[in-house]
């Protein structure tokens, strides 16, 4: 060793200037029989690289260890040259950049004392200011970014954008919604995850990248970023000359070399400088990459982006080696139910399997309850927009038209608004739902499924607040359905109990709701709407989704330029708000619902048979949609549009769909 340390240290200058192929420090390593030299020209510590196939996986942080890009140096990736500006985690704990690298503890997590589920909560006000605070300073960058027409591609604004938007959900999902510990932490990362990389793309595409080319003089000053392993020569020299941290490896025979070296140091190890505890069970390994390759780095942002972009409530099938659904996605009781006719030319099924009366596919159903095609006609029920309603109106609802007419249609990501509405117990419902929403809004952000309209009906019908009895041979059949309901509730909440505490309270807007006593018909008004708006933003996700070719699916970015179109179509996706006022698809005028009409045009357009109306909007210059549109061109379109949606919906799902609704009555 001490032979190695004399050669390596032979060329030492202090006065000489250090280059991209010198080292202020430099180490050796071994690996499968082999000697390396780590040299660093702007760093003054070596963090030990990983040489051969790293493996990713989910550590007791949250975090990915020494394979995690915004905690850990990596490789160089010539796909994602933006990481290695990846700022530096500071070393005083009051900088008040270091919330981005703050790890949430269950102080800083605060429990709701008046839900029916033991575990939710929300961050603490104090954290979630400091990160709102980050958020709108580099919002104001990435915006400016993207607005720059003449100094960045298409291509670079598009991935801010992207980025961005990732960013943005991350933290609505903070801010809007009641979840576990565990989820708040999971949130928390990947707001800090998403925003470094954001902050490092912007500063590679304004400062690094320029340098790189050789359009601007060489940095300076190094960046306080994480910096890359590389062991590309002309890599390293563009990385020294942008100021970029950097490790140069190079193979060495144990001979004399020509650069110079300062001093000969020992690698710091990753638990000295990262967590690396595994999880108990330790967690899958989602990714082995290679030295240099992206694997690693997509495998993590897909992760990610799942849990921001949680899969849809109505089509997403379960993994093969997940456990199967808690819940059955199954019918309603209306659109989806037949008569006792067989159909002669339905396949034979195995004697064990039961058998589905299906009526003759040409025929329109009769309906022994409310028919879901029409208006709710209802003092409680929100104001239905007329274009919408007539396009469900329209639907040819012939089971012929459903894809899968031999399979049950699927269900309600929350109570059909008419369950509710039309009941004789309508203010037990209502506030049984109140009771249950916090906890099952969590539940659907991490991927819950929705439940066919009998069990919903069943569960609000009873008392959630106690615990399903044991079944017996002698209880009714409504009693065991019942019980079967509540016991669906539980399994699908997860691990946590519904508790038993009678001072447990329904609240809405914050206003505390007398158990089993009506609320204000505004009050009964508004949770209407939004659980049309929730399922009608589920339902739109889900017929997306299903719409959309398997590749795309697959392709983690593109998923989420997706979901950025969805999002577009509503004022807040999956989080829908009560307002002063009528907004974006309901807009009381005919100008302001264009705007989001033409965003909702552009998800139609990837939609086969959309209507020529859809190609024509998505053309108009969004600047003057109302002049060059005008409202009765609007309204045709907003016509067309809707039975286009309705019909495409009952094709692929079998049932009505939830529509858009209005919370306040409209002059016309």
């Amino acid at each position: 060793m001490e032979a190695e340390i004399a050669i390596l240290l032979s060329n030492k200058n202090a006065s000489e200037p250090i280059g991209a192929f010198d080292g202020l420090v430099a180490c050796c390593l071994k690996h499968v029989g082999r000697t390396y030299l780590v040299t660093s020209p702007n760093q003054q510590f070596i963090p030990l690289p990983v040489m051969g196939d790293q493996e990713t996986r989910m550590r007791t942080d949250m975090r990915y260890g020494a394979a995690d890009f915004a905690m850990y140096p990596q490789p160089l990736m010539s796909t994602q040259s933006h990481l290695p500006l990846i700022r530096k985690k500071p070393s005083n704990d009051k900088d008040p950049r270091a919330i981005l690298w703050w790890n949430p503890t269950h102080a800083d997590f605060v429990a709701s004392t008046n839900g029916l589920v033991d575990g939710l909560g929300e961050i603490s006000s104090s954290k979630l200011a400091a990160l709102i605070l980050h958020k709108s300073s580099i919002s104001r960058e990435a915006d400016a970014f993207i607005l720059d027409s003449a100094g960045h591609s298409q291509l670079s604004k598009d991935s801010v954008r992207s980025i961005k938007t990732h960013l943005d959900h991350s933290l609505q999902r903070l801010s809007r919604l009641k979840m576990t510990y565990s989820q708040m932490v999971l949130n928390v990362v990947d707001f800090q995850r998403t925003f470094l990389e954001l902050e490092a793309f912007l500063c590679y595409m304004t400062v690094v990248r320029p340098r790189f080319g050789g359009w601007k003089n060489a940095a300076l000053v190094v960046h306080e970023s994480l910096g890359t392993f590389t062991k590309d020569p002309q890599a390293a020299q563009k990385l020294f000359d942008a100021g970029v941290p950097l490790w140069f490896i190079r193979e060495w025979d144990g001979k004399a070399i020509k650069s110079n070296i300062l001093a000969v140091v020992v690698p710091i190890q990753p638990h000295n400088l990262v967590c690396i505890q595994d999880t108990t069970p330790p967690s899958s390994t989602i990714a082995v990459t290679p030295f240099g390759s992206s694997r690693g780095y997509e495998a993590i942002v897909h992760r990610s982006i799942d849990i921001v972009l949680c899969p849809d409530t109505l089509s997403t099938p379960f993994p093969a080696n997940s456990p199967p659904p808690p819940v059955a996605l199954s019918s309603s009781s209306s659109s989806a139910s037949r008569s006792s006719a067989i159909t002669r030319n339905v396949p034979a099924r195995p004697h064990n399997q039961s058998q589905r009366r299906v009526a003759d596919p040409y025929v329109k159903p009769t309906f022994g309850g409310r028919n879901k095609f029409l208006p709710l006609e209802n003092r409680y029920a929100p104001y239905a927009i007329p274009a919408w309603t007539e396009g469900l109106k329209k639907v040819d609802y012939a089971p012929i038209n459903y894809k899968n007419v031999y399979k049950e249609a699927v269900g309600y990501c929350v109570p059909e608004p008419g369950l509710i509405a039309c009941s004789a117990r309508i203010a037990h419902m209502l506030t049984n739902w109140l009771q249950i929403r916090p906890a099952w809004l969590a539940c659907l952000g991490g991927g819950g499924r929705g439940l066919k309209n009998q069990t919903w009906r069943d569960i609000l019908s009873s008392d959630v607040r106690n615990p399903p009895l044991p079944s017996t041979s002698t209880a009714s059949k409504s009693s065991q359905r019942r019980n079967g309901a509540l016991e669906c509730l539980q399994k699908t909440l997860g691990p946590r109990d519904i508790q038993q505490a009678q001072e447990s309270v329904p609240r809405w807007n914050g206003q505390t709701i007398s158990p089993n006593e009506l609320p204000d018909e505004n009050v009964v008004r508004q949770v209407l709407w939004e659980l049309y708006e929730l399922n009608f933003h589920e339902e739109l996700f889900a017929l997306d989704t299903v719409i959309q070719p398997r590749s795309l699916s697959s392709n983690s970015r593109a998923s989420y330029d997706r979901y950025d179109l969805l999002m577009q179509c509503f004022e807040r996706f999956r989080s829908p708000q009560v307002n002063d006022s009528d907004v974006g698809l309901a807009h009381h005028d005919f100008r302001e619902r264009l705007v989001f009409l033409q965003h909702l045009a552009r998800v139609m357009l990837s939609w086969p048979g959309h209507p020529p109306c859809v190609d024509h909007l998505v053309t108009v210059d969004s600047r003057r949609l109302g002049v060059l549109v005008g409202e009765t061109n609007a309204a045709l379109t907003e016509v067309e549009m809707a039975r286009f949606y309705c019909q495409t919906f009952f094709n692929e799902f079998g049932r009505a769909a939830q529509i858009p609704h209005r919370l306040y009555k409209a002059d016309r």
